[in-house]
């Protein structure tokens, strides 16, 4: 599967004008706070219409201006985990996760609940409440209810950020885990410098709104990619950080 984002937008006084394309792969839309990243997760997920643009997922047209075409969130077949699970408190983790699963038949739901529940080891702990569990735990559940439909794509937004450096190892090898096990596209938010380095195929590098550079890892998170005097802020602060 492929997915073309070609969209702008203000937002109050920002102004977000991005264009890029990703394949069957795991990107990361990196940068610092306030350049646009989760608008542009909210635009794809549907949650949040474009002003003008258009955003297609291999031959499916999901929002195009020009054909007044805007689907609606549910028929665009994406997984969503957000920075907090936003998990129901007064559910048990059973019932947070086939809440995913709303509207489909019987049958389909109990067989895709049994798959997710053993991708995700979640079954000792399937009769407890969101109080109950661990944060990683907690971002478990909300992956498995993102995914029980088997989404055509899977939106990210920096779902790892709250967690302590252990667990968010942890969490990094199951999302390897996930890409091998469902096969299709992945986008991650973040502006960790190390999540993204080690976790992407594709790193998307927004700044002020705008998508400056797209690449490998090894390619975006080196100075000898950019044009000369054209250095963005992103890189600036990496460098200040001791990145490099």
């Amino acid at each position: 599967m492929s997915l073309t984002v070609q969209i702008e937008k203000k937002y109050g006084n920002f102004h977000l004008d991005v264009f890029w394309e990703i394949g069957n792969e795991l990107a990361v839309i990196f940068g610092p706070s306030g350049s646009g990243k989760s608008l542009t997760l909210h635009m794809i997920a549907g949650l949040l219409k474009p002003d003008s643009g258009i955003i297609t997922a291999d031959d499916r047209i999901l929002y195009d201006t020009n054909r007044g075409i805007l689907r609606t969130p549910q028929e665009r077949r994406i997984g969503y985990v957000f920075q907090s699970p936003a998990l129901f408190p007064h559910m048990t983790v059973r019932k947070n996760i086939e809440y995913g699963a709303t509207g489909l038949a019987t049958a389909d739901r109990v067989r895709r609940y049994k798959e997710v529940m053993e991708l995700f080891q979640l079954q000792d702990i399937e009769a407890k409440r969101p109080t109950e569990i661990s944060g990683g735990q907690k971002q478990r559940v909300a992956f498995a209810r993102a995914l029980i439909r088997k989404p055509d794509l899977l939106l990210l937004d920096e779902p790892f950020s709250a967690l302590d450096m252990q667990i968010r190892g942890e969490m990094w090898d199951f999302l390897r885990d996930i890409r091998r096990f469902m096969k299709i596209p992945v986008i991650l938010v973040t502006h960790d410098v190390y999540e993204a380095y080690s976790l992407a195929d594709r790193v998307i590098v927004y700044e002020n709104g705008c998508a400056v550079h797209s690449g490998r890892p090894q390619e975006v998170f080196s100075f000898q990619t950019m044009p000369e005097c054209e250095t963005p802020l992103v890189f600036s602060y990496m460098f200040s950080r001791g990145f490099y």
